[in-house]
């Protein structure tokens, strides 16, 4: 489970950085939202409320697989990233209670899990 769970973590990862650096090409803004409830993460752009769905994508909406708990977050709804890519506060998910965490670092924009 440990290894399923780290692939789809960092495919998370990786989503969240397309996203960041598709907004910085475009000169637009990059909101991402989590819901720890139902497990997801959100991507949107230029405002709070416009789906961001990136090339290959259907949705802007992510579900993780039922292996992958977000346990807690602090980037809550609409974490914005300007059109540098800078998020407007070092934000956290922990994931499956605390065995992973990913990091969104303020004023870099980098993203990792950890």
């Amino acid at each position: 489970e440990f290894l399923k769970a780290n692939k789809e973590i960092l495919n998370m990862v990786n989503t969240i950085r397309q996203a960041r650096d598709y907004c910085m090409e475009a000169n637009e803004n990059f909101f991402l939202s989590v819901n720890t409830d139902a497990d997801t993460y959100t991507l949107e752009y230029k405002t709070d409320d416009n789906a961001l769905n990136l090339p290959g994508q259907n949705d802007n909406v992510f579900t993780m697989p039922n292996f992958v708990d977000f346990t807690a977050s602090t980037v809550g709804t609409d974490l914005e990233f300007n059109i540098l890519g800078e998020p407007s506060a070092t934000k956290t998910i922990t994931i499956n209670s605390g065995e992973r965490i990913i990091e969104i670092v303020y004023p870099t924009g980098n993203i990792y899990a950890h």
